[in-house]
């Protein structure tokens, strides 16, 4: 694992080790579209307290990667933007 470095060069601050509810939230809704068979592929990634980078993926069988590869490509953009992370 590695550590997390803001844009600037500084560290990522993770301070609170209470549990995120929006968090729980998200991977429970995450869960019960696998459970019901609906999701496909998933592909995730965090930060945890320590600042270390948690990573996991799968992917069902015949599963277009291009898809999967530009669906992510996808959430990142949507994320610098809305964290707003580049400058202006």
């Amino acid at each position: 694992m590695t550590n997390i470095v803001g844009f600037k060069g500084e560290p990522v601050p993770n301070e609170s080790t209470e549990p995120h509810t929006g968090l729980i939230e998200t991977l429970e809704a995450v869960l019960e579209e696998a459970k019901s068979g609906r999701l496909r592929c998933f592909m995730g990634s965090g930060v945890l307290v320590d600042g270390a980078r948690y990573s996991c993926y799968a992917a069902a069988k015949g599963v277009n990667v291009w898809t999967f590869i530009g669906a992510i490509t996808m959430l990142k953009d949507e994320l610098i933007r809305k964290l707003d992370l580049l400058d202006p």
